[in-house]
């Protein structure tokens, strides 16, 4: 798929080891302008994520009273409940959507894990869903802590009423369940048909929606009433385009319709479609968003081609000749029109981004030179500065291959973010698959309006799953 088109469908390719990607040191200033767009939502795009992390600190709380596992910290054991809610839907008749993570590593399993097992590091993948729900569970006000440090958070008292209106009358067979597998016990097989074991299963399985419809209604207040005034604002008009009546002259006017379908019946171009409901100001962050996330995809194409020309032979390049060839022009060339599109039409509030728009000032050599420091991994500058020599993570496509760009967390080369545990810890697999955990089938084949922030996608998709249980016409 074209990085132009798209809100956030995840990309193939994972590494065993270290990771094929290149931040090029943007990750503050892609997190800011998602944040611009679509305040306080991080990657959540579906309500069970929140639940699973929330439930991950209830199940925290456990091993805490239990002495010999108090070392276990509350990612571990969060990060062991989802791996959990994954396995059992991988192993039933799953209705995935892309809810799920870990099918690769997780489908090898054979049977449920006990849970000084799950807890280990090399159990599960090294991008669970838990790690795009720090910002989300404090901006929401669900969770108390010290910033977005997971492992510093507890439940708030917002956060205790939304788990227990999502287990209803589940919430005592999840919650003893869960103490005794912490404890050492077992807990039900994967073709388990008796009636409390496919309930517990149920209420964490990710591709299980939120069943209750008081906590689909709490979220949803969540939403609409905590954090800054212009935040909520900026949440309920990305909310509303969930429900925009079809453009006249296409089906009938009282038809509604998702946003999938809006945008692909209206013009998708920045120059002549505005999303409608939006104030000036979040247009203004959106749209300059793009110009900033479209010139640095253009960066990371000249650098990909640069790779290509290298070979598999990884031959090292002179700076001056890199430049001219293939279509490394191209692309530094569309890098600079967009850079001083940026620049000259938008007061940045973000120093990175307007530090590396800069660029677009100088010429061909010195802004690949840049790039080439900047990323330091697929490859690097040589002692003197004026050649490219292969970096350490240097993959050469092969002849006739197309290159893909792989992505750091997995979320969509649009996000580009570089995701760190927030206490230094590591795992020991990453996850070397398909999965699509960023938005679901509505937009993988719709044409978008080039480089918008997938979070913008994201919070629609939130919008539609929170109102399917509520009744509403969507």
């Amino acid at each position: 798929m074209d990085s132009e088109w798209g809100w956030g469908l995840l990309g193939p390719g994972y590494r065993l080891s270290q990771r094929r990607t290149r931040t090029l040191g943007l990750s503050p200033a892609v997190e800011a302008f998602n944040e611009l767009a679509a305040p306080g939502l991080g990657n959540v795009w579906f309500g069970k994520q929140l639940f699973l992390a929330l439930l991950g600190l209830k199940a925290a709380e456990m091993v805490q009273s239990f002495a010999s596992a108090k070392q276990i910290t509350k990612i571990l054991t969060a990060n062991a409940v989802e791996a959990l809610a994954c396995l059992y839907a991988i192993k039933s008749d799953e209705k995935d959507e892309g809810k799920i993570r870990g099918r690769t590593i997780l489908g090898r399993k054979t049977e449920v894990p006990k849970f000084v097992r799950a807890v280990k590091r090399d159990y599960y993948v090294s991008n669970p869903m838990r790690m795009s729900t720090s910002h989300p569970l404090a901006a929401l006000e669900l969770v108390k802590g010290n910033g977005e440090n997971f492992n510093s958070f507890t439940l708030s008292p917002l956060g205790e009423k939304f788990v227990e209106a999502c287990l209803g009358d589940s919430r005592k067979v999840v919650m003893d369940r869960l103490k005794d597998w912490i404890r050492g016990g077992n807990l039900p097989t994967f073709d388990s048909q008796k009636k409390l074991d496919k309930e517990f299963k149920e209420a964490l399985r990710p591709d299980f929606e939120l069943a209750k419809y008081g906590a689909r209604l709490l979220l949803r207040d969540c939403l609409e009433k905590n954090g800054p005034e212009r935040d909520r604002k900026r949440r309920m008009a990305l909310f509303k385009l969930a429900g925009r009546p079809r453009p006249i002259g296409k089906r009938p006017p009282d038809t509604e319709m998702g946003a999938d379908e809006w945008f692909a019946l209206v013009e998708t171009s920045w120059e002549h479609q505005r999303l409608p409901g939006i104030d000036d100001d979040h247009w203004k962050d959106i749209y300059f968003g793009s110009r900033f996330f479209l010139a640095r995809d253009a960066a990371l194409e000249a650098l990909n081609s640069v790779e290509r020309q290298m070979g598999p032979g990884e031959n090292p390049i002179p700076l001056a000749d890199a430049v001219k060839q293939g279509d490394t022009p191209a692309h530094l060339g569309r890098f600079r029109k967009l850079a001083l599109e940026f620049l000259e039409k938008y007061q940045s509030p973000n120093p990175e981004a307007k530090t590396f728009c800069e660029l677009g000032r100088k010429n061909d050599i010195a802004v690949l030179r840049e790039l080439v420091r900047r990323d330091g991994r697929c490859l690097e500058l040589s002692a003197d500065k004026q050649e490219v020599w292969p970096g350490y993570l240097f993959r050469a496509p092969e002849p006739g291959e197309e290159y893909v760009e792989e992505d750091e967390e997995g979320d969509e080369e649009e996000d580009g973010e570089e995701y760190e545990e927030e206490d230094g810890e590591e795992y020991g697999e990453e996850d070397d698959e398909e999965d699509e955990v960023d938005g679901d089938d509505d937009g993988e084949d719709t044409q978008r309006l080039p480089g918008i922030s997938p979070r913008v996608g994201n919070a629609i998709l939130l919008r539609k799953d929170l109102a399917k249980s509520l009744g509403e016409k969507i």
